[in-house]
Formats: C-alpha cells, structure tokens, sequence
C-alpha cells in the first residue's frame, strides 16, 4: 500500500477495513502523505497483543518532529516489530544520521525509556534494525540497544536496567519478605551475561557490585524482618526438638510397661 499518495483519513479508513490487519508480518506505507495524525491511528495496531507486523516501511514520508514522536507512542508496547525503515519525503534535510537530533532521541527513548526501572523494563525489546535513507548505521548508543535487542527480550530488558540504574531500589518488594531474596540472586546471575554482551557499557565487575550493594541495601532496610524470620527458624527447631523428645520418652515408657 505504499507509493499512493493517500493522506491521514485513507490510511484510519484502511485500517478500520482491515480486520485481519493484526496478521500482516510486513506493511509499507512508503510515499505516502502521512502526519502525526495519521501515525497516532497505527496505536491499536501495534499494540495489540494479536499483532504481528514485524517490518514497517515508512520512507520518502515528511511528517517531521510531531510524526515521529507520534510513532514513538503508536510503538509504546510493541513485541513484535523487528525492523524500523523511516526517512522524509526530502532527504536533503536530514543530518548526517538521516534524523534530527530530536528525533533521534525519540528512538532512543522507545529503546531505552530511562526515566525509571520501569520504564526501561517496558521499552521496546524487539526491534533490531532501525534506519532512514542514506545511511546505514545509527548512533553508538542506539546501536547498543538494537544489538542487545538481538539476544532476547529478557537479556536485553535485564542489560539496559543494569546500565542506566546501577542502584536498584528494593523497598517495593518489601511485601515479598524474604521470598524476593532467591530470586533477586537468580535474577543477578542471569544476568551476569551482560558484562560479555555490552562490555562497553558494563562490566562483570560493575554488574557484581550492583548486585552486592542489592543485597545489602535490602538486607540493611529490613533488619527486623531478618531478625524475626530468625528466631522463628529457632523456634520451630526448639518446638521440633521437645515434640521429638516427648516422642521419644512416650516409646520408652511403652518399651517398659512391655518388658514388665
């Protein structure tokens, strides 16, 4: 559908007539007179849990600032999107990197969203090339992101939180109680393989710190928690000890009214 020279209403109308849309692997809308509008109309497609367009052609289309930062939003949740090909209908006008600063960090933000361990968790794990006419390859850090994007969607969400969040805070899984600790170490020791993947990033080193100050943090934080779970671990051993030791005066007070 691309090279027709429709506008925003031709592409919502398209949409709106596609029911098996969420089936289409591959869409190229390339050439047409799209807007920010008419991006923001994609949102229920790429969102959807159904979805499974993996390549998305949009080339020689000038929606601008407001157009990419509209496709950022459409792309706010996307799992399935591996391949991103974007340029302006005027390639003349683009940066060295075939985007304008502003825009390049609206990649960078639907990547690797920063602003929280959240945040980063939720960004986008899944494409793996992004480009624009004329060049080929991105930024280093956006680089980074796509080639961590390759490994697996675990790896890379582990990855990009070890390197933007190096003090990771547990206070929200206070509720799990000790429960968490097995698993914050299980999830450490996943996550190891880092340091080999990004070495430019993060180091084994680095990721070891993190994961000692981790513990301890938690571990400082909730001192009665560990006390209590203690002296429970006491108890139920002390209560284990007199149950058994009752036990074991009842069999021989029976041994010897048998042997009388």
């Amino acid at each position: 559908i691309g090279w027709n020279r429709f506008g925003d209403k031709g592409l919502q109308t398209l949409l709106a007539d596609m029911p098996n849309a969420t089936k289409l692997e591959e869409m190229s809308l390339s050439g047409n007179l799209l807007t920010a509008a008419g991006l923001a109309s994609m949102s229920p497609l790429l969102q959807s849990e159904s979805c499974l367009l993996k390549k998305l052609y949009l080339l020689r289309t000038n929606f601008g600032d407001d157009g990419v930062e509209a496709l950022g939003s459409a792309l706010a949740g996307n799992k399935s999107l591996t391949r991103l090909s974007v340029s302006s209908s005027d390639v003349f006008v683009f940066e060295s990197y075939g985007f304008s600063e502003s825009e390049w960090k609206v990649f960078k933000r639907i990547l690797c969203d920063t602003s929280s361990i959240n945040n980063t968790y939720l960004s986008n794990h899944t494409l793996t090339k992004v480009s624009a006419l004329l060049f080929e390859h991105p930024p280093s850090d956006i680089q980074t992101y796509l080639r961590l994007n390759k490994t697996s969607e675990k790896i890379a969400a582990q990855c990009k939180i070890l390197m933007h969040h190096p003090v990771l805070d547990m206070k929200p899984f206070f509720q799990w109680k000790l429960k968490v600790l097995p698993l914050m170490i299980d999830w450490f020791n996943r996550a190891h393989r880092c340091g080999d993947i990004c070495k430019d990033w993060i180091s084994e080193e680095e990721t070891r710190s993190i994961e000692l100050h981790t513990v301890y943090q938690f571990i400082r934080d909730m001192p009665m928690l560990v006390v209590k779970a203690h002296c429970s671990q006491k108890k139920s051993h002390s209560r284990k000890r007199k149950i058994d030791l009752r036990r074991s005066r009842r069999i021989s007070a029976k041994t010897k009214l048998l042997c009388d």
